[in-house]
């Protein structure tokens, strides 16, 4: 057995398909202050699969130690502290290494300890809502006195089932506060007793409240038309990757839509007929996990869609806009091409150079991107931009292990001031596997950008440098340094320093690439990035041993 570093609460993953490990608590012996626990798992049918390994710790979905049981199917755990709760999940292993996603989660209280109270619940009133119309998330609170408020379970029964279906039940929150929402049989009215409950493992307690559902249907205020929208969807107090993603949804005039989520490295697909009301929703399987529930509304606003993802822990904010750029009748008017950067951050546990990219807008409003982040990831996007030009920028990254996610805003700015601007959530789990960061990060950043305009004629320079400083700094590097350059006939560069410099610009979309020799440990290394004509200045990153610098070229 040895120590692991803790697991990112949006789980483990890997490219192996998540094989169903039932775990089973066998027997558990106490001694002095200590104690052991057995568990058993059903053997994988899975014919590739070589052993199994099992993580656990004292918080639910963070585990804090591994035990390889290679290919025996049930493990002994010793040396537990009596009276603590654990939580333990299992993954399977195939003969190429890769690794399973986790197996559902099981805990266990060792004996010795208080005894076990049974977990409380808050009263929710009763709930009136009209025909086909979810309620609004109902909040409640939950507590144990053994436990964590976020290692608690919760779930949910209607007295009425021709009314509220056991799958018109969505939670979302997390801790001690918790939501659920509600969605009634299509065409049903009536009332349900609706019983909510919270386990421990061990005890549970629970409340109950009436819903009743009206047969009056509201006056239609929607009319269905051929649409199409794009947009984001997360969770409002904080981007996680398990629930954080992007969606593409179109609508037709007979009110029947189809579309698509984006979501950790899969796509799923939604259909459907809109309601009087110009409302939507699905619920989407996922082999291995829980249903996603989507809700949405794009009866309320011609140019909008509103709504939530939920799944079982957790419930995501969904807007996104209609496209409405088309180029002969409406062209968008950021049409062009722009260069983009992400700032680096200080810290060692954080990428030191800028990532950065080219931009292209085209008069249908779609916009696309292509570049690099400061870890040498190599990320591209396509997708469309709103009215008031909003982009929905993702990438699902580190095959489904991180993301990077933002609402940027697209502009015709003054000569001083950047004309993209927007926070971005850059997630990456850890992976001891990875060349770089492999302990992860989760990062935020504002992103900065700048139209583009390809250099007239061989006389004028990409940016108004006769003679730049291309400076060198953090990361890995042992010292700053700094490389005195000079711009020549279309934009060719020539070192002015001593060390060995090649570097070399692309007119068409504004980066830059070369390598530099680094006087602290006479080796070359790569870099990139690009220029912000706006500023006269360019900005990347230049990939050391296990860190990136940041590049930087300024008068």
């Amino acid at each position: 057995m040895y120590e692991k570093g803790f697991s990112h609460s949006g789980r483990h993953l890997a490219t192996l398909a998540f094989v169903a490990l039932n775990l089973l608590l066998l027997s558990s012996q106490r001694a002095s202050a200590l104690t052991n626990v057995t568990l058993a798992w059903d053997p994988s049918t899975d014919a590739s699969v070589t052993g199994y390994r099992v993580y656990y710790g004292v918080l639910t979905g963070v585990y804090t130690n591994i035990v390889d049981a290679g290919s025996a199917t049930n493990v002994t755990l010793s040396s537990l502290q009596t009276g603590t709760r654990y939580f333990f999940a299992a993954t399977a292993v195939d003969n190429l290494g890769q690794e399973s996603v986790y197996s559902a989660e099981t805990n266990y209280v060792t004996a010795g300890g208080p005894a076990n109270q049974p977990p409380t619940i808050s009263a929710i009133g009763d709930q009136l809502v009209t025909i086909d119309t979810p309620t609004q998330p109902i909040a409640f609170t939950v507590s144990d006195a053994n436990s964590p408020a976020s290692s608690l379970t919760v779930s949910a029964s209607s007295g009425n089932a021709s009314v509220v279906a056991q799958s018109g039940f969505a939670f979302a929150g997390s801790g001690a506060n918790r939501t659920i929402t509600i969605t009634p049989v299509s065409g049903a009215s009536g009332g349900a007793q609706i019983t909510v409950t919270v386990s421990d493992g061990l005890a549970t307690a629970s409340t109950s409240f009436q819903l009743t559902v009206s047969g009056s249907r509201p006056p239609p205020t929607f009319t269905a038309a051929a649409a199409s929208y794009n947009g984001l969807f997360y969770e409002t107090n904080q981007v996680e990757l398990p629930s954080a993603g992007a969606f593409k949804l179109s609508t037709t005039a007979k009110s029947t839509y189809s579309g698509q989520l984006r979501l950790q490295g899969k796509t799923y697909s939604v259909s459907g007929k809109l309601n009087a009301s110009g409302h939507g929703s699905n619920s989407v399987a996922r082999p291995g996990l829980n249903p996603l529930i989507f809700l949405f509304d794009c009866g309320s606003s011609n140019d909008a869609v509103l709504g939530t993802i939920s799944s079982a822990d957790w419930m995501a904010s969904v807007s996104g806009d209609r496209l409405r750029f088309n180029s002969r009748t409406n062209p968008a008017p950021w049409a062009g091409s722009y260069t983009l950067v992400l700032p680096g951050q200080d810290g060692t546990d954080l990428p030191k150079g800028h990532s950065y990219g080219s931009v292209k807008v085209k008069t249908t409003g779609a916009i696309s991107f292509s570049g690099a982040l400061a870890d040498g990831t190599r990320i591209s996007q396509g997708t469309y931009l709103s009215k008031h030009g909003m982009w929905p920028f993702y990438a699902s990254l580190y095959s489904s292990k991180g993301l990077i996610i933002s609402w940027l805003s697209v502009t015709n700015a003054p000569a001083d001031t950047q004309d993209i601007d927007g926070w971005a959530s850059w997630i990456k789990l850890s992976n001891p596997l990875a060349h770089y960061y492999p302990g992860g990060f989760t990062n935020e950043v504002e992103a900065a950008g700048a139209v583009y305009l390809k250099p007239a004629a061989s006389t004028n320079h990409i940016v108004h440098l006769n003679q730049g400083k291309l400076k060198f700094s953090g990361g890995d590097l042992p010292d700053t340094f700094t490389n005195v350059v000079q711009l020549g006939l279309s934009s060719k560069v020539i070192n002015g320093s001593t060390n060995a410099l090649s570097m070399s610009f692309s007119l068409s979309s504004g980066t830059f690439s070369g390598h530099v020799l680094d006087p602290g440990t006479l080796k070359s290394k790569s870099f990139g990035g690009v220029v912000l004509q706006k500023f006269d200045s360019g900005y990347g990153a230049l990939l050391g041993t296990n860190l990136s610098s940041q590049v930087e070229l300024t008068q």
